[in-house]
């Protein structure tokens, strides 16, 4: 019971954390350019500019809003699906998982232990 307790306040505590730091992130809130290629993910904005291999993802995550490409543990490229075209996200999902990379592995939202 402790524990559960423990557990709620614990991702309570989490989602106000990330809220906070979305909020004091400008560079959070810039409208983003991203193009997927075979070379990887090359995302800008305005006042940065990131280039990822696929060899850098090491999980990719899929959750009813978007795609998670996973850097490390508790680090993503965040690709939300309403940012492609119809039926780009599909299509997406089916480029990324066919990229022969070592340690991507494709996983669902559950997985991921959200």
């Amino acid at each position: 019971m402790i524990g559960g307790v423990f557990l709620f306040f614990w991702r309570l505590m989490l989602k106000q954390i990330g809220k906070k730091s979305f909020a004091n992130s400008p560079q959070m809130q810039e409208k983003r350019t991203c193009k997927v290629s075979e070379g990887g993910v090359l995302m800008t904005g305005e006042t940065f500019t990131a280039n990822y291999e696929w060899r850098e993802f090491q999980t990719l995550a899929e959750t009813p809003g978007q795609y998670l490409l996973y850097t490390a543990p508790m680090r993503a490229v965040i690709l939300p699906k309403r940012a492609f075209a119809d039926g780009g996200h599909q299509a997406f999902l089916g480029f990324a998982t066919s990229i022969e990379t070592a340690g991507l592995n494709a996983t669902d939202e559950h997985a991921v232990g959200s």
